[in-house]
């Protein structure tokens, strides 16, 4: 946390999540967008109870919610005039974003096991399910969550010494490596980063592209540098082909 380049980074994330929150909560004006985005760098990262989220489960679903103060949004409850002591309730907007229980713990393992602050847990789980939610909404693949069944996974683990998935998400991801498409929200649960900037020399790999013409082409292209870096250095390295999945997070 003292290390300056640390510090930039961090800035640089914060200013962005600024930006992609004022669009979600439909802050379209630039200026408005930009002083948030100021303001929250000034004043540094907020909490998860500073930002207004809270999660609650049934035991077989989680419900993160996000709840948005507009002006004027709080209003007096009680007697009238609303005397001292009178109550406040909220009256701005409020969104969600729901977990299967299983996934929503395994997000959570994953986040403590790399040792983030869990005061901004819920916040960035918050923005991994909202960013793979709107990418849904705008990708003509209804399947961008889809994955191979976990025997399957067990029989490659198995049989081929299979350790990573290379088309994968936070929310879908069965074996304990994976790469993913949005490496600034994915990085905190556990993500490598794209898979088109992997290069590993050693291994065995699940490839298992989006549906799409240019996802698989781009996906052969990359198999075919990986082996044949792979090849150069005398390495052994296998991957395991699928004939397409889902973004998963692709790449």
């Amino acid at each position: 946390e003292n290390d300056d380049d640390e510090k930039d980074a961090v800035k640089a994330i914060i200013l962005q999540d600024a930006i992609r929150l004022g669009e979600l909560c439909g802050v379209t004006e630039l200026a408005k967008v930009v002083a948030v985005a100021r303001r929250t760098r000034k004043e540094g990262p907020k909490t998860d109870r500073e930002l207004g989220l809270s999660a609650e489960s049934d035991g077989d679903e989680v419900v993160v919610r996000y709840r948005r103060e507009t002006m004027g949004s709080r209003r007096r409850q009680g007697g009238a005039g609303g005397g001292a002591g009178a109550e406040e309730a909220f009256s701005g907007e409020e969104y969600e974003s729901r977990f299967y229980f299983e996934r929503f713990e395994l997000l959570r393992r994953s986040y403590d096991e790399l040792d983030f602050h869990p005061d901004y847990f819920l916040q960035r789980v918050f923005a991994l399910e909202q960013r793979y939610a709107a990418m849904a909404l705008t990708s003509k693949n209804s399947s961008s969550q889809s994955a191979l069944p976990v025997a399957v996974f067990e029989s490659l683990e198995r049989e081929l010494g299979v350790t990573t998935e290379l088309f994968a998400s936070p929310l879908n991801h069965t074996l304990p490596g994976f790469c993913s498409i949005w490496p600034d929200v994915d990085r905190y649960f556990g993500s490598l980063g794209s898979a088109f900037d992997l290069f590993p020399s050693t291994g065995s790999f699940e490839v298992n592209p989006p549906f799409d013409k240019l996802s698989v082409r781009q996906a052969l292209d990359q198999i075919k540098n990986v082996f044949e870096l792979a090849q150069q250095e005398a390495d052994h390295l296998t991957q395991e082909l699928n004939g397409g999945g889902g973004f998963g997070g692709g790449g």
